[in-house]
């Protein structure tokens, strides 16, 4: 009995060199290939020389395909990736997005909740009283270095808030 006339008929490969290879040897397109491992966080990973564990990937699709996860991707044709996205595809990836960015923003608002963001209002009245410390320091101080440099009249003025007004108003 000749024995390797039944194995050249097996596909024994373990790795496929291109996605274009991996296609052929899961009976999916490029394209299909291209979708899953867009949408799909799990998709297996090429090796580090770049070909594709044959193995691994057909595990993971005989494992989506039980669950029906990758049904509605495979655009049915045999490799040629003119085809387009379908419309179930698009509207797939539509609905995650639109899970995705809820999801961000129940985060955003329990993030609020524990007190990790603060209130505008807050900080702008926080900063304006710190401001308004900081101005007074600055004015206190002008008004004692005139009074050492025997100025006592600039000094009086800075003291009785006209020229302060008009340094804040300028600044503010």
């Amino acid at each position: 009995m000749d024995f390797s006339l039944e194995f050249s008929k097996i596909d024994i490969r373990e790795f496929a060199k291109n996605r274009t290879e991996l296609a052929e040897m899961l009976g999916v397109s490029r394209m299909t290939l291209h979708r899953w491992r867009r949408a799909f966080d799990d998709f297996p990973k090429p090796e580090a020389n770049g070909t594709y564990r044959v193995s691994l990937f057909a595990d993971w699709k005989s494992k989506h395909e039980k669950s029906g996860d990758i049904d509605d991707f495979d655009d049915g044709d045999s490799g040629d990736d003119t085809g387009g996205d379908n419309v179930k595809t698009l509207l797939r990836t539509a609905d995650l997005r639109y899970k995705e960015l809820r999801v961000k923003k129940t985060e955003r608002e329990l993030a609020i909740l524990d007190g990790e963001y603060v209130a505008v209002a807050e900080v702008e009245k926080k900063w304006s009283a710190i401001a308004a410390r900081l101005f007074g320091l600055i004015v206190a101080q002008a008004g004692e270095a005139f009074i050492a440099l025997g100025e006592e009249s600039v000094a009086a003025n800075i003291r009785g808030e006209k020229l302060a007004n008009e340094i804040f108003r300028k600044m503010g």
